[in-house]
């Protein structure tokens, strides 16, 4: 995986995407668009977690899935379960969608969406973690991170 210092998010690359599509370049159609399509799959995987969490957990919680290797791994199994759900039924959309029928002219309650953001096996996935590094905690956590060592990528 790929980490952005500037957002502090993990990213999948097209080289971790093998073992579960043999070319996610032919099925977005252009390495750029895989690129692309793997990095709007972060945001919105971070955005999902960042909506359900106290604003006081967002950095602990960038840490966590920064430096603890079972976090890591769960999150890297969570972005490549998001991809087989945006390419099998075009999740990443979702969150783009205006939430009106035209045909029937039905609304959709615009606080529906986020809960199908992201696909289930990734909500799954993340709420397997162990108390201790539940990323989706809702209350909070009252750790205190050295501001200066976030500020500069150094964890």
């Amino acid at each position: 995986m790929e980490y952005d210092k500037t957002t502090h998010r993990w990213m999948l690359t097209i080289e971790d995407t093998k073992d579960v599509y043999e070319s996610i370049q032919s099925e977005y159609g252009s390495e750029t668009k895989a690129k692309q399509a793997l990095k709007n799959q972060s945001r919105t995987i971070y955005a999902w977690i960042y909506n359900r969490i106290p604003n006081s957990n967002r950095n602990y919680v960038e840490y966590l899935i920064a430096k603890k290797e079972e976090v890591y791994n769960a999150f890297k199994d969570a972005l490549l379960a998001q991809l087989e759900y945006d390419i099998e039924s075009g999740g990443n959309s979702v969150r783009n969608q205006i939430g009106i029928d035209f045909k029937s002219g039905n609304v959709i309650d615009h606080n529906a969406f986020p809960s199908y953001m992201v696909s289930p096996m990734v909500e799954m996935i993340l709420s397997s973690l162990p108390p201790q590094y539940n990323i989706l905690y809702v209350g909070n956590w009252r750790v205190a991170l050295d501001e200066n060592r976030y500020a500069t990528y150094d964890y």
